[in-house]
């Protein structure tokens, strides 16, 4: 079976055409949080044609998440089967394209992610966190003698958790050096950002889930230079939570572009 899933070089070069891999979490509890109400707990997020759909146990848990995402499974659909220990914390996460996640917890908080293909390490990611907010995220890749850095994002979080710059850093060859690649500036809504509940789970797949939804992402180059700048206009739920947004994207010197996001809860 082909393999789709984590393929840090692929992340490298999405990061440096404008994508955000990542996004803040905030440390929580790892015994879990209750469950929100019905009818607020998403059950698919669309962006375009790629989409998470989940499927929850009793409890609220994830018990599968289907993805169809170019940056993790390059526009396939994968299933990934999550299991969790006796502290209700993610244990493992299955694919069905056979790769394998597993987190490493320290003081109850999760700092480390092994990738697996079968029984090789093919990559691993260390999580960073200052007052209680994801500060850095580093990827390192396995490069048969060693682990060497690929690509990292340091995040600058405002009052209210989220996080208002990214920026990206990526080896261009020279071992264990990473260079400025960009750097994404974003501004932030009020309201709930469903798939926040998710944000253990979405950090081992590199997704963003902030606290708040972006209203508009500014993205630079390495040299500054402004590059695309995505602005989007949601339609909100009477309860405050997104149902869809309208996103438009400005390029330099291209025609402006749109796209589209929705939001389907159970």
């Amino acid at each position: 079976m082909q393999k789709t899933l984590f393929n840090p070089l692929r992340i490298a070069t999405i990061a440096l055409f404008g994508l955000v891999a990542f996004s803040s979490c905030q440390k929580e509890s790892t015994t879990g949080n209750p469950p929100p109400p019905a009818a607020t707990k998403i059950k698919e997020f669309k962006n375009g044609d790629e989409f998470i759909r989940f499927t929850y146990n009793a409890d609220g848990s994830i018990q599968k998440a289907t993805v169809k995402s170019e940056l993790n499974t390059n526009n396939a659909i994968v299933d990934f089967t999550v299991s969790y220990d006796a502290q209700k914390r993610i244990s493992e996460v299955n694919s069905t394209s056979g790769e394998k996640i597993v987190p490493v917890y320290e003081n109850n908080v999760m700092k480390r992610a092994d990738v697996f293909d079968g029984p090789v390490r093919t990559s691993y990611t260390n999580y960073t966190w200052e007052a209680g907010l994801l500060k850095r995220v580093t990827i390192y890749l396995n490069q048969g003698a060693d682990f060497e850095p690929l690509l990292e994002f340091d995040f600058t979080n405002n009052a209210a958790g989220n996080p208002v710059k990214t920026i990206v850093m990526m080896n261009n060859g020279v071992p264990n050096t990473l260079n400025r690649a960009g750097h994404v500036d974003v501004q932030f809504d009020t309201k709930p950002n469903p798939l926040y509940e998710h944000r253990n789970f979405l950090a081992l797949l590199w997704q963003p889930a902030a606290k708040n939804n972006p209203v508009k992402e500014e993205h630079f180059a390495a040299n500054f230079t402004p590059e695309d700048v995505y602005n989007y206009a949601y339609t909100y739920k009477a309860n405050g939570l997104p149902e869809k947004a309208n996103v438009t994207i400005t390029s330099p010197g291209q025609p402006q572009t749109t796209s589209a996001l929705n939001f389907v809860y159970q």
